[in-house]
């Protein structure tokens, strides 16, 4: 008479309109769908209601696992201090690591300011196995003095984080002069 879930993430499909009697020997058939909202274990129950005596519910355990990637992207801000204006810091690491249980798809990695810039790392896109990282390098080269500031964005297929920002900091300073220049 009736065939319901116990669980969002487990849907029944298709069979016939109910309720439905059956001939003695017939039966009839349901699809479940799958559709986590979550990663990691799911369970659920489809409980099967009938004019059965000895069985008026019968349920079925359903289980799966939801997979999806999720990003992680270290350290959550880089500082690189007073550097001299015009020249090339030293390289800060920048990791970003899939932590989730099914490959991460990284769109990019950009800079918000010509100031730090970015190398390394695999040509984007790319795409990370579960476990796996990338690391980019990021330098500070100021073209003014007084404090710089800027936002390194990451870019993935991870659905609660589709963009990780990392602040960037820096202060410009005068350059020395030249030996034998005034002073």
């Amino acid at each position: 008479t009736q065939v319901a879930s116990t669980s969002a993430e487990f849907t029944i499909a298709g069979g016939p309109p109910l309720p439905a009697n059956l001939a003695p020997g017939a039966e009839a058939t349901f699809d479940v769908r799958f559709k986590p909202a979550s990663r990691g274990p799911q369970n659920g129950t489809i409980s099967v209601s009938s004019d059965d005596a000895d069985e008026p519910v019968v349920d079925v355990a359903c289980t799966g696992t939801g997979v999806a990637p999720e990003i992680q992207v270290t350290p959550a801000s880089l500082a690189f201090g007073n550097q001299a204006v015009d020249t090339q810091s030293a390289a800060q690491p920048l990791r970003v690591k899939n932590e989730g249980n099914a490959a991460l798809q990284l769109t990019q990695v950009a800079s918000s300011s010509a100031q730090f810039t970015i190398a390394g790392g695999p040509p984007l896109p790319a795409s990370l196995a579960p476990g796996a990282e990338a690391a980019f390098d990021v330098r500070f080269v100021p073209a003014s003095t007084g404090p710089q500031n800027a936002s390194i964005s990451v870019s993935s297929d991870d659905a609660d984080e589709p963009v990780v920002m990392v602040p960037c900091a820096g202060e410009g300073i005068p350059s020395d002069p030249p030996p034998g220049g005034r002073g």
